[in-house]
């Protein structure tokens, strides 16, 4: 059965969870009650999981809306995924939830006219060599969040261990702390973001870089399209350590 850390309050509805909660309707609920995988998910190299026009998942728990471990994921033109709640994770030693899309050794397109929107943590956590991921629409709306996996780092997309993501689309209002865009390898895994011609990431808040990358492994980062209304004290692309120069 759920239950409150010893040391909560029982009577202050805002205490959490033992292992971390999620705020429904301003209830706390407890995230062992909740999916904790994805909504939808899927493992196998040979499934396609299609999210047609007209449907919406909102309000997703655990760890993300759709896990693709392998597979592929389509979010196709009118479909969407957002949130009105807020979580937080357990210990501070755990991982804490990845992305409304969780892409490991798997692809993922999110077509033009499709959208994540309104979210906490990372709207994309990509991750391992030989996943993809293609944003053609919208990401908008997204809140960093120190309670997600890695942090605030990548609130719209975040890149690691090897993983490619090409941006075609608009990433826009991504607010708190950290960056819209986050890139690092892993190991001798190299990891690659191109930003196409046409494709825009703006205005984010204060505190919000638009692009941080960081490594020095390899790292290749490809800026075509265009950066603005970053208000953040340094760069719009951050190197945070020696790489190979951006392109």
């Amino acid at each position: 059965a759920p239950h409150r850390n010893p040391n909560d309050d029982p009577d202050d509805p805002n205490d959490d969870w033992v292992g971390g909660s999620t705020e429904i309707d301003g209830v706390l609920v407890d995230n062992a009650d909740i999916v904790q995988d994805g909504v939808i998910a899927t493992y196998s190299e040979g499934v396609t999981i299609t999210l047609g026009e007209g449907t919406r998942i909102q309000n997703f728990g655990g760890m993300s809306a759709v896990r693709v471990s392998g597979g592929t994921l389509v979010m196709q033109h009118g479909s969407e995924i957002d949130m009105e709640v807020t979580r937080t994770k357990g210990d501070d030693s755990d991982y804490g939830f990845a992305g409304a899309v969780w892409v490991q050794s798997g692809t993922f397109t999110l077509d033009k006219g499709a959208s994540i929107h309104d979210t906490d943590g990372h709207a994309v956590y990509v991750d391992g060599v030989g996943s993809e991921v293609t944003i053609n629409g919208d990401i908008r709306d997204i809140s960093t969040s120190s309670q997600a996996w890695q942090g605030s780092n990548g609130g719209a997309l975040h890149v690691r261990g090897g993983a490619a993501a090409t941006i075609n689309g608009v990433i826009s209002n991504v607010s708190g702390s950290g960056s819209a865009v986050y890139i690092t390898g892993g190991g001798t895994s190299k990891s690659s973001l191109s930003l196409s011609e046409g494709a825009v990431i703006r205005d984010c808040g204060d505190n919000v870089a638009g692009i941080q990358v960081f490594g020095n492994n390899g790292i290749k980062v490809s800026v075509d399209g265009e950066i603005t209304g970053i208000r953040v004290l340094h760069p719009s692309v951050s190197q945070s350590s020696s790489l190979m120069p951006l392109h």
